[in-house]
């Protein structure tokens, strides 16, 4: 008889601006739910997909499979930190996917 097997991926994730992540997440069109007193996030990607971030803990639990997802979110989510960052010193911030550069005015 067939088994299927689930994997698990467990990762420690720092998010100190939680609003930015809830903004990557709303931008790449994911949904969430916070719950346990803003303890607990559950993303949901559009083929999904699911992460659930523990904040109090610093983790983020997903299937093996999602990886792929979750590399999209934590990339987008450094992008809006790094732009964050770069508007308090009235810097330009540019490039796409896993490279970015700031410049000065």
């Amino acid at each position: 008889m067939p088994c299927f097997q689930m994997t698990k991926v467990k990762s420690k994730i720092s998010t100190k601006n939680f609003r930015l992540l809830l903004q990557a997440a709303e931008d790449m069109n994911f949904t969430y739910e916070i719950k346990g007193r803003g303890k607990i996030l559950t993303i949901k990607t559009t083929n999904y997909d699911r992460f659930r971030f523990d904040l109090e803990k610093e983790e983020v639990e997903f299937d093996q499979w999602a990886e792929k997802s979750y590399n999209k979110l934590k990339r987008e989510y450094a992008r809006k930190v790094i732009g964050q960052v770069a508007s308090k010193k009235r810097w330009a911030l540019s490039g796409s996917g896993n490279s970015f550069s700031v410049q000065k005015y």
